[in-house]
């Protein structure tokens, strides 16, 4: 960089005698990582003789670099302390920012090229500089006006607010709003089939008319009840036994008449089936048995009842004929005392309940291995001398001292009250509620860590008050600047004013940093930055140099500071006192039990049976429609036929008047082949008729000229006339004129 300065202004600078005096001031404000601003002060004092000015200028800028003094660098005294180097980036952007020129320099620029103006500004500029580090500290020998005092033997306790928590066992019943109420259905079906035919001579038999007929046949309420219980059915002079419920049985029988081993018949002498009777007949056929029972649901608000089959009936009637044919009875259902059959009790024992006086709200908890929930209370409620708590849960109710509540008590729960929804959403309410106290727990323990930790703080400051003033100050008030008097058992904590500070250059090394304040030098203490008049002096040694920090940049004493590696820092270590405590049970338990959620998951899977069921009616009636559509359609067939039939015969006998027996009669069966053949029909006919009226007009022009005598000639032929393309044999007429005497 220096040859290249040297060759290219050699020529175009020129020497002269006068000297030349040039101050650049340049103020740059810095901000460092700690907050504080910086101020950095350069200021150049050259005295330039004659002589080549880019050797001068190369001089100033290894001074301004290497922090040279005397005749190559600067010559006033100031320059003559040794400060920290900086790098030539900074001198550059320093001198750009704000510039005062001499006489010399105007003189100068007169003298250079417009285009070499701004790089001979820059190295004028980049002169040597004496560089000082603007920082601060804290004086403590003036006036001072803030003044605190605390005590050196007490330290305060932590003032944590704790949640005021009241914790009760209760006995209470976890109750749910029923949908559907259950009731016993039995249900009975008797289907007959038999045939009829007559016995004749020698056991000839024959069928008689309306003879084979299945029906269903309807037994009462008592009949079906002793079938259920017995598993017996009298009827037909017959006893069947070992039926068995929820199961078919079927059983051959003969309804009049007989049929000896030897294969010989004897007709009854009448057999009634209403609404017919017949005389002299043997009437044989099957009988099928079906009982069911099962347990149904009500609606209890609209009062009906489903059966197994899907079909509603209404449920205050208490019996109704299914669609395939049984009779279905039911019980009436139990007296409803206060409208408790809507109620059910998923859970009696004992349950948390917990009332939070800070927040005012109150809380039941359970969580076992069986059931676990956490509802919040909303309200209260009496129905018939009993308190019902609502919660937030619309369809939970809570009832404290169940052992007073004699309208509930704990039954099986049906699968179909078994509420998924409620299931499910309590959880999640379980969980909120679970998360919710362990955040608390973990923000109370934190800031009771917090403040313990607070308070061992300020026990070591006050412990080394006496020792260390300063140290006790910044400690204690955790800022800069506070100088601390131990007065007794007290503390007074002093607050110093700020001010600013240069570095200043001496032979030795010091714990405290050296500095100047308005010409007077001092010391700051490196860590609660108070200004002393006096420093501890220790042996400048490499290998365990003393240290400062200035901005964000370390630096050694050595004795003059240079840059320096940055010391390790040491971290906190931290062990965790909270821990979170999860739901064990959360995946199993909830509202409803085990078993009771094993109702529903049967419930559900024996869904495919109904399914099955309602698929067969379905099928049934598409079967029933699809008969009846293939009537319509069988209907709608055979008129097509006649129509068809028709058609071609008169297709027909049109193209036999035309073209007469031929195999063009083949083209009847289709309508647009046989308006085709008419079509071209139509027009050979009319060319036939062109050439016939041709000729009688020939004719008759021959009959008007017989009076006369004639002479025949061929017409002249027309030199215009239009080619024959089809080669058609001209037919040519006679022209009978008159010849001329």
């Amino acid at each position: 960089m220096e040859a290249v300065l040297h060759i290219s202004y050699k020529r175009k600078i020129k020497r002269w005698s006068a000297a030349a005096t040039m101050r650049t001031t340049v103020d740059v404000g810095t901000t460092n990582g700690n907050g504080y601003g910086g101020r950095q002060n350069i200021e150049c004092y050259a005295c330039h003789k004659r002589g080549h000015i880019a050797t001068r200028l190369l001089l100033k800028i290894r001074a301004a670099s290497r922090g040279r003094t005397g005749r190559d660098g600067c010559a006033t005294p100031e320059c003559n302390e040794r400060e920290p180097e900086l790098p030539i980036q900074t001198l550059v952007s320093a001198a750009i920012s704000s510039v005062s020129l001499t006489s010399t320099t105007k003189y100068f620029i007169k003298m250079a090229q417009p285009t070499k103006m701004i790089a001979i500004t820059l190295l004028i500029l980049m002169c040597s500089a004496r560089i000082s580090l603007s920082i601060y500290g804290f004086d403590c020998g003036t006036r001072l006006t803030n003044i605190t005092t605390i005590s050196l033997v007490d330290v305060g306790e932590c003032d944590i607010t704790t949640p005021e928590v009241e914790i009760d066992k209760i006995n209470a019943q976890l109750i749910q709003i029923n949908d559907y109420g259950m009731v016993h259905v039995r249900e009975c079906r008797l289907l007959m089939k038999r045939t009829i035919f007559y016995c004749g001579m020698h056991s000839h038999v024959s069928p008689a008319a309306n003879g084979e007929v299945a029906f269903y046949k309807e037994m009462s309420r008592d009949e079906c009840d002793l079938l259920q219980v017995t598993g017996t059915y009298n009827g037909f002079d017959k006893r069947i036994v070992d039926i068995k419920r929820n199961d078919t049985t079927t059983t051959p029988m003969t309804f009049a008449g007989k049929i000896n081993p030897d294969k010989s018949c004897e007709a009854a002498s009448s057999y009634e089936d209403p609404p017919t009777t017949f005389d002299n007949v043997v009437v044989q056929g099957f009988i099928t048995i079906e009982i069911k029972d099962y347990e149904a649901k009500i609606d209890l608000t609209t009062n009906k009842l489903l059966l197994s089959s899907g079909v509603t009936c209404k449920a205050s009637d208490h019996k109704c004929i299914n669609d395939d044919g049984p009779n279905a009875y039911w019980d009436k259902p139990t007296e409803d005392t206060c409208g408790m059959l809507k109620y059910a009790v998923i859970y009696e024992g004992f349950i948390d309940k917990i009332i939070d006086k800070g927040d005012n709200t109150i809380m039941y908890t359970l969580e076992t291995e069986e059931y676990s929930f956490s509802l919040l209370k909303k309200s209260e409620e009496n129905i018939c001398g009993t308190t019902f708590v609502r919660l937030e849960h619309p369809r939970l109710l809570i009832v404290e001292n169940a052992h007073k509540n004699t309208l509930l008590r704990k039954s099986d729960i049906a699968a179909a009250n078994i509420d998924i929804f409620a299931y499910i959403n309590s959880k999640f309410v379980y969980v909120e509620k679970h998360l919710k106290g362990q955040i608390k727990q973990m923000y109370q323990n934190i800031m009771k860590s917090k403040c313990d930790l607070e308070r061992r703080v300020i026990e070591n400051a006050l412990s080394i008050a006496a020792m260390a003033p300063a140290e006790a100050g910044h400690k204690i008030m955790k800022e800069e600047g506070y100088l601390a008097i131990p007065a007794g058992k007290s503390l007074h904590l002093l607050r110093c004013r700020k001010v600013d500070l240069t570095l200043r250059k001496v032979n030795g090394c010091y714990d405290q940093l050296p500095v100047k304040m308005e010409n007077e030098s001092l010391f700051l203490a490196p860590r609660s930055r108070i200004l002393t008049t006096t420093g501890k002096e220790v042996v400048c040694e490499g290998r365990l140099p003393v240290m400062y920090k200035l901005g964000q940049q370390w630096f050694r004493a050595m004795p003059g500071l240079i840059e320096g590696p940055a010391p390790q820092i040491l971290k906190p270590h931290t062990a965790l006192t909270w821990q979170y405590v999860s739901p064990e049970s959360l995946a199993v338990a909830g509202i409803y039990s085990e078993r009771d959620t094993k109702k529903l998951r049967d419930m559900i899977k024996c869904s495919n049976r109904i399914a099955s069921s309602t698929w067969s009616r379905l099928l049934s009636g598409f079967m029933s429609f699809g008969t009846i559509s293939a009537g319509f359609i069988g209907i709608l067939m055979l008129c097509r036929l006649i129509k068809l039939v028709v058609d071609t015969a008169l297709h027909g006998y049109a193209i036999y008047s035309i073209y007469g027996f031929s195999i063009r009669l083949l083209g009847s069966i289709w309508n647009s082949v046989t308006q085709l053949l008419l079509h071209l029909g139509h027009q050979q006919q009319q060319r036939q008729n062109q050439y016939q009226n041709q000729d009688q007009d020939q004719t008759q022009a021959a009959i008007e000229d017989a009076q006369e005598p004639l002479v025949a000639s061929a017409p002249p032929r027309n030199e215009t006339e239009k080619p024959n393309p089809g080669n058609e044999i001209p037919r040519v007429y006679p022209r009978l004129h008159r010849d001329s005497v």
